[in-house]
């Protein structure tokens, strides 16, 4: 079988070649150059442009009509539905202009084709002309840009209603946390100089403050014992004194911060999650403060309609206000196990893939149950050894 179909391949290859060279026969003897473009070959590539047109139209309004109800999924939050209509909007605008000028141009192409006895009029200018085709998409550019603007800063103007909520999104490689503010409403200061492992957003107190500058003198003060009693080779010893100078250089960073700040105080009762699940409370302002600890990433929840990127040494913002819970579209979903997700929307690294946030949306009652029931970054109760955070220094 293998071998008549290689027979078969060679033949057809065979026969195509050769019928070539008939072709290439047929013009020698009819004395036709190869430029040279006849009135049936024009009608035949004026028509094949209507065909095309046909189907690419058939086309195109089978698939919207096929794929129109699978593009975004349910819209759960205020802004949402404007950013649908938005979206709509620009939809319609651009199929609209995408049917009519392919009927325009393919109609142009089959009714202007070549015909004997048919001269071509010259019109190398008309100033009307100039202006109605420069205005119109000048117009309309300048409706979809302010419309699109409009939408925008709602979503991201710092303006908040008086009861919003803030929540941090803390994204580094792999993972999401989410920080709440606490009952002062502000989030405390952070600073990478103070991260650690029971303290990852690095919030600052002034007993996170001296643990940090405890735990480097610390450090220091190890390395530079064991080099002192330690017969050690040449490339750890280098290894030694470059940890001593990078600890001495993180020292000095966080020496920059003041150690008494009135503004430490607001971390204090903040609520860190870092679980893989958060909550958000239906009907109520949820103003989202987003950073990256590492690189690029992209807060995105599809049903919130939101995304925005996590920037490396900036804050960017991102406000919603949720109408649908989880259990409400669950039902409307027909879906026990739906929820709400926070992903990553940006290629961040060999496990973007598993970087994601469950987000549950409660009714208000239940969120404050909720949110009684988290532990504060530092507890009222608690003895101060347990209130300040291990350090781990030297990075």
């Amino acid at each position: 079988m293998k071998f008549l179909i290689v027979i078969v391949v060679i033949l057809g290859v065979a026969a195509i070649a050769q019928a070539v060279r008939v072709y290439e026969l047929a013009k020698k003897l009819s004395k036709r150059r190869e430029e040279d473009i006849n009135v049936s070959d024009n009608n035949v590539n004026a028509n094949l442009w209507i065909l095309s047109l046909i189907a690419i139209l058939v086309s195109f309004f089978y698939m919207v009509a096929r794929y129109k109800d699978a593009m975004l999924p349910p819209s759960a939050t205020e802004h949402g539905v404007d950013m649908d209509t938005l979206f709509a909007f620009n939809l319609y605008l651009v199929s609209a202009i995408f049917v009519i000028f392919n009927i325009l141009l393919m109609v142009f192409a089959w009714r202007y084709r070549y015909r004997l006895g048919e001269k071509a009029f010259y019109y190398p200018h008309n100033d009307k002309l100039e202006l109605i085709w420069t205005a119109i998409p000048a117009i309309t550019m300048a409706i979809i840009i302010i419309y699109g603007l409009n939408v925008w800063w709602d979503v991201t103007g710092e303006e908040l209603e008086e009861d919003a909520l803030t929540v941090q999104l803390y994204s580094k490689q792999f993972d999401w946390t989410a920080r709440y503010a606490g009952e002062d409403g502000q989030l405390g200061p952070s600073s990478f100089n103070f991260i650690s492992g029971s303290n990852p957003l690095g919030i600052i107190n002034t007993e996170v403050y001296d643990q940090v500058i405890a735990d480097i003198d610390m450090q220091v003060a190890m390395e530079k014992e064991s080099i002192a009693n330690e017969i050690l080779p040449d490339n750890v010893l280098e290894e030694k004194q470059d940890k001593i100078e990078r600890l001495k250089r993180h020292k000095l960073r966080v020496l920059g911060f003041e150690r008494e700040n009135s503004n430490y105080t607001f971390g204090n009762d903040d609520i860190v999650m870092d679980k893989g699940v958060f909550y958000v409370p239906k009907g109520r302002e949820v103003s989202f403060q987003i950073n990256s600890r590492d690189v690029i990433h992209s807060a995105y929840i599809p049903h919130f309609r939101m995304q925005m990127n996590a920037v490396p040494g900036m804050t960017t913002s991102f406000k919603i206000k949720p109408t649908i819970t989880t259990a409400e579209m669950r039902r409307e979903l027909e879906d026990e196990e739906f929820d709400y997700i926070l992903l990553c929307n940006k290629i961040c690294g060999a496990a973007h893939y598993n970087m994601q946030m469950t987000v549950k949306v409660v009714e208000e009652n239940e969120f404050q149950e909720w949110l009684s029931q988290q532990k504060t970054f530092v507890q009222p109760d608690a003895p101060e050894a347990e209130v300040v955070a291990e350090v781990t220094t030297g990075k």
